[in-house]
């Protein structure tokens, strides 16, 4: 049959065995994933993009030999973004399964963000990347999935650059490619290149890749940044345990050990990033997956921690897998991660969220470099007078006793802390975020497990040993695309 659609569809029940489905097109090597394929009892319907077939010829089997009952369609259902434990002012995937945030990087004026994604499912496999972009940091537009699995593996997190100096030689002076790094997790994990030299809107895999080979355990996740201090581009890598790497390269596609890491209490997904300390020096940052982080400067080509790591998500992995953008105009970092606190539906159409975008700075806290977060400044582009789709709230609070204690939506925050602090508050359809954007911690929260769908409201916010002053709630319109007609 002639692949004419947008998409492949396909019924799906997370409780039916794993099957494997394949999909031949005339010169193309066979696309392949893991389903949990039930036409009797389906919960929902998988959406699968094949826009890259489009006119070619294709056969769709399963690996015992059968055709799969499938329908095509060009557009996603009307229902998409009505569910009603849908998040209203944080990303989530209109279909399947999302985990880490992969790629943020500003440019040719738009945030684009992708992500891991399973299309065929909504729970974690077949690692895709997929891709939103916004013009406003707040209303995402999805765009489909732009990195699948090959030869190589799977598409595994990474990061993504508008490579300005054109070193690469992939774009123009005129039109700088904007290059992806990913881990193809196959046998072995290594990382690999993909490259956009028409300004975001088409992707192609670097046909040479691997552009790193295996260097340690399942290394992966690579991060890439230019450093002024070496005049060279640096990718920060995991390699195993609780080790990673920094790379260097001049021209992209080649690259050089240049020093290991060990970073207590973390692993996955690092992140590396200058940034202003109090607005006057220069420092970098690196951290992991579970928010540990260093503080530190280039000395002598390579990167000298000021001392012991310290924590920012103060929770347990509810924020997971943080990234910050590159390429921002203002020179803000704005990082966005994993929202793993989201209760799962049998017959939800889609798993997991973003969190909201916050911006990062670095203050001096306890004589200390601290990384301090707070919600993005657009946030409040969505205060409104109408109906809430969510609050935002702001407060201070001052402890009066030992052992106080914010209570967010049924959970208990500790205070840790003496004196009077500001406090930032998302409360959004299925979860929240407290920011302490003073004190250096923040913690996401969800929907108790076992619990039905809970709406939260602004009076869900009280304290013990705790007195809450100054507070100012805010009605939030929802930041999702309007059903169709």
């Amino acid at each position: 049959m002639i692949a004419k659609s947008r998409f492949l569809v396909l019924p799906i029940n997370n409780g039916a065995p794993a099957q494997r489905l394949f999909i031949y097109a005339d010169g193309a090597e066979p696309y392949e994933l893991d389903v949990k394929y039930d036409p009797k009892n389906p919960r929902y319907a998988a959406y699968i993009d094949i826009l890259r077939f489009a006119g070619a010829e294709i056969k769709v089997t399963l690996s015992n030999g059968s055709v799969p009952e499938f329908s095509f369609a060009d557009e996603l259902p009307e229902d998409t973004y009505t569910e009603p434990y849908r998040p209203q002012v944080r990303f989530s995937v209109p279909r399947g399964w999302t985990n880490d945030p992969n790629g943020l990087v500003y440019a040719y004026g738009t945030w684009h963000m992708f992500f891991q994604h399973n299309p065929a499912g909504t729970e974690w496999g077949n690692m895709h990347w997929g891709h939103a972009t916004s013009v406003d940091l707040l209303h995402w537009q999805y765009d489909g999935d732009v990195l699948f699995p090959d030869k190589l593996g799977t598409v595994f997190s990474g990061s993504a650059i508008l490579d300005e100096r054109n070193a690469s030689r992939l774009g123009t002076a005129d039109l700088p490619p904007i290059l992806l790094f990913y881990t193809s997790a196959g046998e072995p994990f290594v990382q690999c290149l993909a490259y956009s030299d028409d300004g975001g809107k088409t992707f192609k895999k670097y046909p040479r890749n691997p552009i790193v080979g295996h260097i340690a355990g399942a290394n992966r996740d690579p991060k890439v940044v230019w450093c002024d201090e070496l005049e060279k581009f640096i990718m920060a890598l995991y390699l195993d345990g609780n080790d990673f790497a920094l790379l260097c390269s001049d021209n992209l596609l080649e690259w050089d050990e240049l020093q290991r890491i060990t970073l207590p209490g973390d692993a996955e997904c690092p992140d590396f990033y200058p940034m202003m300390l109090d607005g006057t020096s220069r420092k970098w940052v690196f951290s992991g997956a579970s928010d540990w982080y260093f503080t530190g400067e280039i000395k002598v080509g390579k990167f000298v921690s000021d001392g012991p790591p310290k924590r920012l998500f103060a929770g347990g992995r509810e924020s997971y897998a943080a990234q910050t953008f590159s390429g921002v105009p203002d020179g803000r970092r704005i990082r966005i991660a994993w929202n793993t606190a989201w209760h799962n539906f049998d017959d939800s159409p889609f798993s997991m969220s973003m969190t909201f975008p916050a911006e990062l700075k670095l203050r001096t806290v306890g004589g200390e470099p601290t990384l301090c977060a707070s919600p993005a400044r657009e946030i409040k582009k969505l205060f409104t007078e109408g109906p809430a789709a969510a609050y935002y709230a702001e407060l201070t609070v001052s402890v009066s006793s030992p052992g106080a204690a914010l209570n967010i939506c049924g959970s208990e925050i500790p205070l840790q802390f003496d004196g009077t602090h500001r406090v930032e508050v998302i409360l959004d359809r299925n979860g929240w975020e407290l920011y302490l954007p003073d004190f250096g911690r923040y913690w996401v929260g969800g929907v108790p497990s076992g619990s039905a769908y809970i709406e939260y409201s602004c009076e869900d916010i009280s304290a013990r040993g705790a007195s809450i002053k100054n507070a100012e709630l805010y009605r939030l319109r929802s930041v999702l695309p309007a059903p169709r007609a």
